[in-house]
């Protein structure tokens, strides 16, 4: 039996993020399998996967929800330091961040090709499963997450379905937890010392975890 869907609050302070008299309202219909949500303060606007038709899509409460860019089944979404668009990339077992040919901003024509840059694809020689969601830590790192919901019959070539830290600096991917079932939802606290992990396989748990110096 599926269970509704439900907001769950871990800590009472939590409940100050939502308005007494909110308000559902639906925004969109038609879509498949939408995921990785993330706000764009500077042009007011939502960006969002729906991983089965491979795009990315765009709300503003001016033009509503539109098709904006096409991806390679990206899944989770967030911002990068300097506020440029990340993805986890189930199609091509990736992370990347959107590039624009012509500009920087998202409020540019849709007809302005993307390109996306690839951050990462193996780690060890190893290609990912496929990256599911992602957070990046005030140091600039990326942390994502890799089961294998996306990897359909494809050839697995990992070892377990870990989470991983990227160092754009140096370039390396690293292991940073292996005892995961499914690694799925991931997201830091707000001062970055702590990392918490959602495990949506049979255990169904959130990890929490210090994150130590040396990463």
């Amino acid at each position: 039996v599926a269970l509704p869907a439900q907001v769950t609050f871990h800590h009472e302070a939590g409940k100050q993020l939502v308005a007494n008299d909110l308000k559902i309202e639906r925004l969109h219909t038609g879509m498949k399998f939408v995921e990785g949500p993330v706000w764009i303060a500077g042009d007011k606007a939502l960006v969002f996967s729906d991983i089965p038709r491979a795009k990315l899509l765009r709300w503003t409460a001016k033009g509503g929800v539109v098709d904006w860019r096409d991806s390679e089944q990206s899944n989770g979404n967030t911002l990068d330091l300097d506020g440029k668009l990340l993805s986890a990339q189930h199609g091509a077992r990736n992370l990347v961040r959107h590039v624009l040919k012509t500009s920087v901003s998202l409020e540019v024509s849709t007809a302005v090709t993307p390109v996306p840059q690839v951050l990462a694809s193996k780690c060890d020689g190893k290609r990912f499963h496929s990256p599911n969601d992602l957070a990046v830590r005030n140091d600039g790192t990326i942390w994502f997450t890799d089961p294998t919901y996306g990897l359909g019959k494809r050839q697995r070539e990992a070892d377990g379905n870990f989470v991983y830290r990227l160092d754009e600096n140096t370039g390396f991917v690293t292991v940073v937890q292996r005892d995961f079932a499914m690694p799925n939802g991931i997201c830091f606290s707000p001062d970055h010392s702590r990392i918490y992990i959602a495990d949506s396989g049979k255990k169904q748990r959130v990890g929490a975890f210090l994150v130590q110096n040396n990463g």
